[in-house]
């Protein structure tokens, strides 16, 4: 089996002999198998395009309540790019002042290790006071806490199963008013 990106392709022969490639592809956050017939055993799957779709980048918006949220619902991973956008739009939206950022989206399926990296580094730390997360399901509160546990940013971090809650915890972290 091969895996490039988000599609695998495996070659199969069914019990009549005939040959066939079955493919998984991750079409909007869901898979779909897809399964084509190879007229000769000897053909070789389709070569692969790289992709040149744009990366998914979370929305990132100053609240009313002061607090940064980072929506990531038209995303299927934090990657570097989309966590130095929001960083950059963070700053952008409250220069020079720690704000508390509420994290939600839909369902994330991988971190990349550069971004979790730069997601604890000096230039995040200097605009973040803390984080919350917000899940949709019990095995996506208990996957992040046990993420968590092996890659604890420097600043405050919890999960949360309602906003509600998360917004409570991250008001005890915004800036005194001036």
């Amino acid at each position: 089996m091969s895996n490039s990106g988000n599609h695998e392709q495996v070659a199969e022969q069914s019990n009549s002999g005939m040959m066939f490639y079955q493919g998984l592809t991750k079409d909007c956050g869901r898979y779909k198998v897809t399964r084509r017939k190879v007229d000769d055993v000897s053909t070789t799957p389709p070569a692969r395009i790289p992709s040149t779709a744009p990366v998914a980048l979370p929305l990132v918006t100053l609240d009313t309540d002061g607090i940064i949220h980072l929506d990531y619902a038209a995303c299927d991973g934090f990657t570097l790019a989309a966590i130095q956008h929001a960083n950059v739009r963070h700053k952008e939206l409250r220069p020079g002042c720690k704000t508390p950022v509420l994290l939600t989206g839909g369902r994330v399926g991988n971190v990349e290790y550069a971004a979790q990296r730069y997601a604890s580094s000096p230039e995040v730390c200097e605009v973040t006071a803390a984080v919350a997360i917000v899940t949709r399901s019990f095995l996506e509160r208990h996957l992040s806490k046990i993420f968590l546990m092996y890659h604890r940013p420097p600043y405050p971090t919890r999960v949360f199963s309602a906003e509600p809650e998360a917004r409570a915890w991250l008001h005890g972290f915004l800036p005194p008013p001036q």
